[in-house]
């Protein structure tokens, strides 16, 4: 969990996230079986987009940005 400002990450979460980036431009596409052409994927939550740094996704071809709503807990 990213518990500080974006701009403020502590040497060990920046380097996390430095591991996290380069796994994600690195990661080795599927060769055989159902998942043939895909790669394996990494979800992180956010509760703002401040929270994680520009410099992870910006020309990152395979980060996706996807917004969603808080979910309504009214039934």
């Amino acid at each position: 969990m990213l518990t500080t400002d974006g701009d403020r990450y502590s040497a060990e979460e920046r380097n996390a996230l430095i591991l996290l980036k380069k796994c994600t431009l690195e990661a080795a596409i599927i060769r055989e079986g159902a998942l043939n052409g895909y790669r394996n994927q990494l979800i992180i939550l956010a509760n703002d987009l401040k929270r994680v740094p520009v410099w992870f996704y910006t020309n990152n071809p395979n980060i996706a940005l996807v917004q969603v709503t808080r979910p309504n807990t009214r039934i």
